[in-house]
């Protein structure tokens, strides 16, 4: 829990109390390498069983329960990283050859889809200017709420937001449009705790519950009440993000991480 993020700690917790535990929480941790890997294997075929594409998933309605690759390579990249806690602690003699290729990742076609202008402009006509600036920076600096949450105020510099990716700690540097600047400069009300934006209780937009596994997003439910209000579904924040990077992807996908 100190090492890592409290949305990784939850995502762990979710999926080993979930998945992991009802299928080994009454077996013994095998003593050898054939055991131990015929465990992993068990573990990835009940995973892959559930594997199915948008068609399968749509005839097999609530009948039977499916999961999309994301989800399987979540659930994979768990157990391949409870076998290297295992190991790194003295737990096993070595990571069974096989475990590696028994939880390698599906392979994960983009589903990042830009959002229609015209449904963006109804959300934009329903929205403060809070949800507004939230809007501005996911569509304008590709950012998800989490990295709204986390804006510092000095990451503000010249007209360029200049900070660390929050998922990857990979420098970045955005050149806002002036529609966003003049959102900021409305709309920023960080107070002490060195935030670009907090609520009024003066939190985070974005905090984690780490003891009740659950994540609170100011951003998401503001959204959520105007999507309410406009009678649009399926909509999430990230779709925002999703809709700048899909139009840079489709003009040179190399341009993406620039």
């Amino acid at each position: 829990r100190d090492r890592i993020s409290a949305s990784r700690y939850i995502g762990y917790s979710k999926i080993v109390d979930g998945v992991v535990r009802p299928l080994w929480g009454e077996l013994r941790l095998p003593d050898d390498e054939k055991g131990l890997t015929q465990l992993v294997k068990d573990f990835a075929d009940a995973q892959r069983k559930l594997l199915s594409d948008e068609d399968a998933r749509r005839r097999a309605g609530k009948k039977r329960k499916t999961i999309r690759p994301a989800t399987y390579n979540e659930r994979v990249k768990t157990v391949r990283h409870f076998f290297s806690w295992l190991y790194d602690n003295h737990h096993i003699d070595q990571i069974p050859r096989r475990v590696p290729t028994l939880l390698s990742k599906y392979k994960v076609t983009s589903s990042a889809k830009a959002l229609d202008t015209d449904l963006i402009h109804a959300l934009w006509r329903e929205a403060d200017d809070e949800l507004k600036c939230y809007m501005a920076l996911a569509l304008n600096c590709g950012h998800y709420a989490v990295d709204i949450a986390t804006l510092k105020q000095d990451d503000l510099q010249d007209g360029y937001i200049v900070t660390d990716r929050n998922k990857t700690g990979v420098p970045v540097r955005f050149k806002l449009w002036g529609v966003t600047q003049t959102l900021l400069e409305r709309c920023a009300n960080g107070n002490g705790t060195g935030l670009m934006f907090e609520t009024d209780d003066g939190e985070a937009l974005v905090t984690y519950d780490v003891e009740k596994n659950s994540r609170r997003s100011t951003i998401d439910l503001k959204l959520l009440s105007i999507r309410k209000k406009v009678g649009i579904t399926g909509v999430s924040f990230s779709h925002f993000r999703d809709t700048s990077t899909t139009h840079i992807e489709s003009i040179d996908r190399r341009y993406t991480d620039i």
